[in-house]
């Protein structure tokens, strides 16, 4: 950067709330920005993107979706292309609530939308990750909003194939929730999410390596009054690190470095013996050098930490 924060201007230009935005940028530094919006200011929400180029600027913003069934949670990716995929649920009120996604291409145009889940079960809390060669991972919770067993489901994405089947990540478990995708520079993908067993509430992962697929669900770490606030961030040698906040009185954030030769860590606390946590963010380098973020309570003051990995 050489000049600096721009002036702040208006990203959508609705009768309607906006709520949510999500963005992701590409290394030339093509972006798109999703969000949730109804277009009149009246009737159900909708999946609104708008492009950028650094050449051309800010696009118009246009319809990623326009359901009558009321849309939520968008999630968007961006490749070294410039080209973007869309994920977001839908509350369907006259049956089960689904994962739905679209593509956007760089001549600028919006494809067809399409669903992810099984249109029988419901499923929500969609995230999504791409690679540079535009292949893609959808995950999301199967289950959501059930009693029964929720699972973590995927979808993968290749450019001339289109989505794949959906399948079942974590094996067993009562509940696995918050799942979050990434990819590294070779194509290979990872997950962390959060799963409730008998074993009590703890961090899980799995991994895929292109050619020989997806590995077994594996236990990160069995923590001992469990686990919430998940975050996980992998780079581009595909190395990777999971945070998460340990339950507790008081409570801790956890760390926990994953490398390719020899696999999860035990994970250090990383906190300064804050009573209250809630949350995690994690960012990590091509080096795996990281940066963890958390929100910490300390009487009446909410503060936000930090514990960087050198």
């Amino acid at each position: 950067p050489t000049t600096g924060w721009g002036v702040a201007h208006r990203i959508e230009d609705n009768a309607g709330d906006a709520f949510y935005p999500d963005v992701a940028m590409s290394p030339a530094g093509a972006a798109m920005v999703v969000w949730r919006q109804s277009p009149d200011g009246d009737g159900y929400q909708n999946i609104w993107g708008r492009s950028y180029t650094p050449r051309g600027g800010w696009g118009t913003a246009m319809p990623v979706e326009l359901s009558e069934r009321g849309s939520v949670n968008p999630k968007v990716a961006v490749d070294r292309n410039g080209d973007a995929i869309a994920v977001w649920g839908i509350f369907a009120f006259d049956g089960p609530r689904g994962v739905w996604s679209n593509r956007f291409t760089a001549n600028r145009a919006w494809g067809a939308v399409e669903q992810l889940n099984d249109p029988e079960v419901n499923a929500g809390a969609p995230e999504v990750a791409v690679d540079g060669d535009g292949n893609a991972l959808a995950v999301w919770t199967q289950g959501w909003g059930c009693s029964g067993t929720c699972n973590v489901w995927v979808s993968q994405y290749a450019p001339i194939e289109g989505w794949g089947s959906a399948e079942a990540i974590s094996e067993g478990g009562e509940n696995s929730v918050s799942p979050r995708p990434a990819f590294d520079s070779a194509g290979r993908a990872m997950l962390m999410w959060i799963q409730a067993d008998e074993m009590g509430t703890n961090p899980w992962s799995n991994r895929y390596v292109p050619m020989e697929g997806w590995g077994h669900a594996a236990l990160v770490e069995q923590t001992p009054a469990g686990a919430s606030g998940l975050s996980f961030a992998l780079n581009s040698e595909g190395n990777a690190i999971g945070a998460w906040i340990e339950e507790g009185e008081p409570s801790s954030a956890q760390a926990a470095i994953y490398t390719r030769a020899g696999g999860w860590k035990p994970s250090e606390r990383i906190d300064q013996d804050g009573a209250s946590l809630h949350g995690t963010d994690v960012a990590i380098d091509k080096l795996g050098r990281g940066l963890v973020l958390w929100h910490q309570k300390n009487g009446e003051t909410s503060e936000i930490w930090g514990s960087r990995l050198e």
